[in-house]
């Protein structure tokens, strides 16, 4: 674990942004509300992603390499393994065209779709990769089903305890910093990680 102490010279730092950005809002109110998404008195919808695209979008697997596809800012794009984002240009019959593609095989991609119209596998070179679909993909709404009724399960949970462990376990031993090192400023805050 990573302790990170923050000291009084960068909360100063943050106290006069603060400071300055309330300020200056009031000079340039209208400006500053314009610019930010949702400040405005309509929030701008984003568009709707075209229909031939919508049964595409999603991840594809094939063994431990994954693919993204995704559309941002009315274009797709496909990512491979979380990776650069390269840019899918539409051609006929859901091929697509890759720009910025890794190998010289895989500058183009074809979908294969089912009779619902969403994509089952892409095709990309000699390597196909097989959708996978999460719940809720189709518009349904994704629900569990308890084996049993939620009241009794309610009331063993607040009936149950932690179970009790056995053996010889180290005592705590939690200090306080400021009795450690003088230096260490009275306000600070740790994170751990």
């Amino acid at each position: 674990m990573r302790n990170c102490v923050r000291h009084r010279r960068e909360g100063r730092a943050a106290l006069v942004l603060l400071l300055w950005m309330l300020l200056l809002a009031p000079v340039q109110g209208s400006v500053a509300s314009s610019q930010v998404p949702g400040a405005g008195s309509q929030e701008e919808k984003p568009s709707e992603i075209p229909r031939q695209w919508a049964g595409l979008i999603g991840e594809y697997l094939r063994g431990r390499d994954t693919i993204s596809v995704l559309e941002k800012d009315g274009a797709m794009y496909l990512s491979r393994n979380g990776g650069r984002e390269s840019r899918m240009r539409a051609g006929k019959n859901d091929r697509f065209e890759i720009s910025a593609a890794g190998a010289s095989d895989e500058t183009t991609c074809v979908f294969q779709r089912n009779a619902a119209w969403l994509a089952i596998s892409l095709e990309m070179g000699s390597s196909a990769f097989k959708r996978i679909f999460y719940g809720g993909e189709s518009g349904v709404s994704f629900r569990i089903k308890p084996l049993r009724p939620a009241g009794v399960l309610r009331t063993e949970a607040l009936l149950a305890s932690p179970p009790r462990e056995e053996g010889n376990f180290k005592r705590s031993d939690l200090v306080e910093l400021k009795m450690l090192d003088s230096t260490i400023p009275s306000r600070y805050q740790i994170c751990y990680e």
